[in-house]
């Protein structure tokens, strides 16, 4: 017959000493900020919303043209500022993790779609350089011939961009926090 047997004084013992650890919460919620920048990270290293969900992929249209400018670069590491203002922290009694104040952060997080004014500005148009040959040199020369400046009216435009989310909290992570919390409350009281 499997039994199973909880000494109510050994539990009381292992758990004697926890009260200091929870009135100094500090170091409980540094472990768990960590394991939210942790997340936040692998996230944008597969591609995936912390959960494990693969992220939807780029329009035909804007992947092709970042494989052309920007060739390797995965989804949401154009220019890598979303993952270089990762933050993390604790204030009071929580723990949090943040993409900073970039204001694209929470069109990725969250997804987006609507309508965006677009304010009458200026554009520079420039056509592709071209190459001639010199006499003297027998060298190529390159030469940029400048288009022109447009004005540009003020307009709206639809714009569909998916969730990609990046933060969050998964079972997963979620256990290994826990299981950390249990190994800190027993640690000094012999084990498990």
């Amino acid at each position: 017959m499997e039994q199973v047997r909880v000494d109510a004084f050994d539990v009381l013992r292992k758990l004697k000493g926890s009260e200091q650890l929870f009135a100094n919460p500090k170091p409980l919620l540094q472990m768990i900020a960590e394991e939210l920048y942790r997340v936040a990270r692998v996230s944008f290293e597969t591609q995936s919303a912390p959960g494990g969900q693969a992220w939807p992929p780029l329009s035909l249209r804007y992947a092709k043209w970042k494989s052309k400018r920007f060739p390797g670069r995965g989804i949401l590491r154009l220019r890598g500022q979303l993952i270089r203002s990762l933050k993390r922290g604790i204030e009071k009694n929580s723990a949090w993790v943040s993409e900073g104040p970039l204001a694209h952060a929470a069109v990725h997080q969250y997804g987006f779609n609507g309508t965006v004014t677009v304010p009458a500005h200026t554009r520079k148009i420039v056509k592709r350089s071209t190459f001639e040959h010199t006499m003297e040199s027998g060298k190529r020369k390159r030469i940029l011939r400048s288009q022109g400046v447009t004005q540009v009216r003020a307009h709206s435009r639809h714009m569909r961009i998916p969730a990609r989310p990046t933060m969050g909290f998964p079972l997963d992570s979620q256990e290994r926090v826990a299981q950390d919390i249990k190994d800190l409350i027993t640690a000094p009281y012999g084990g498990k």
